[in-house]
């Protein structure tokens, strides 16, 4: 159960219904730990199943995490042939930023990437290269992070900074619950 969380919802339900028209949105999801935004996303993801081809993918934050290994995640959700054998980065990145221009039958992606705050930075750099790039695409990008970890990583707040002027980027707070709100989930 969600509690005070429509703003959050009603947002993201807006980007996606632009990212749908062919002007998608990187948008993201920033919050202390522990204060629902794994909860919101997945809600919203539940939520638009229907209407959306909705992935999710995660950044372990392991201390030698694997290069791109969100993407390799959202692979299996997406057309086959994405990574060839012998695809080189910009190869892999190029074919991705096609998937999301031109989908089948025009239905919207929504991609999920949890923890960016536990990325590798190929993986930094791909949501760069994306966030640059998306206002063209049928997508809307959901990235998640722990705000108070900005400043202890480094590529993180480099993407935040280097990202912040592109056109489908957006940020979102999840603030923490009211006591109305803590006092209606117990």
């Amino acid at each position: 159960m969600l509690v005070e969380r429509d703003h959050q919802l009603d947002t993201l339900g807006s980007y996606l219904e632009e990212a749908a028209g062919g002007h998608g949105r990187l948008v993201y999801v920033s919050g202390e730990a522990g204060v629902g935004k794994s909860a919101l996303v997945s809600a919203f993801a539940s939520s638009v199943a229907l209407r959306a081809r909705v992935s999710v993918a995660y950044c372990d934050g392991s201390l030698t995490p694997s290069p791109l290994a969100p993407l390799r995640d959202l692979l299996p959700t997406l057309p086959p042939g994405l990574w060839p054998e012998d695809a080189t980065r910009q190869d892999i990145f190029a074919a991705l930023l096609g998937t999301l221009r031109e989908p089948p039958d025009s239905v919207p992606h929504l991609i999920v990437v949890e923890d960016a705050h536990g990325a590798d930075q190929a993986t930094l750099d791909l949501l760069l290269h994306l966030a640059r790039r998306i206002h063209t695409c049928r997508a809307l990008i959901v990235v998640t992070y722990r705000r108070e970890d900005v400043d202890v990583v480094y590529g993180l707040r480099q993407l935040l900074g280097d990202s912040a002027s592109a056109a489908g980027t957006r940020r979102l707070d999840v603030p923490p619950l009211s006591r109305q709100g803590v006092a209606a989930l117990v």
